[in-house]
């Protein structure tokens, strides 16, 4: 949305239609490069990532307090 020949700085929610097509063709391209950013930095994780051995019954585990901020 433009008014004056600026575009709106707004947090309201607009339906992506209503922008022009040359806007609505750079968010999908936006969209498109994101999502292959996010499958490139998931790959690179699960490159160096290994799972967890499981715990047995007994086993003696340490559990971090969520309310403290250390």
């Amino acid at each position: 949305m433009t008014l004056y020949g600026h575009p709106l700085r707004s947090c309201v929610p607009v339906h992506p239609e209503s922008f022009p097509e040359e806007w609505q063709a750079r968010t999908e391209d936006c969209d498109r490069l994101a999502i292959a950013h996010a499958e490139q930095v998931k790959a690179q994780y699960d490159h160096h990532a290994r799972p967890l051995p499981w715990l047995c019954v007994g086993q003696t585990v340490r559990i971090q307090d969520p309310t403290s901020h250390r």
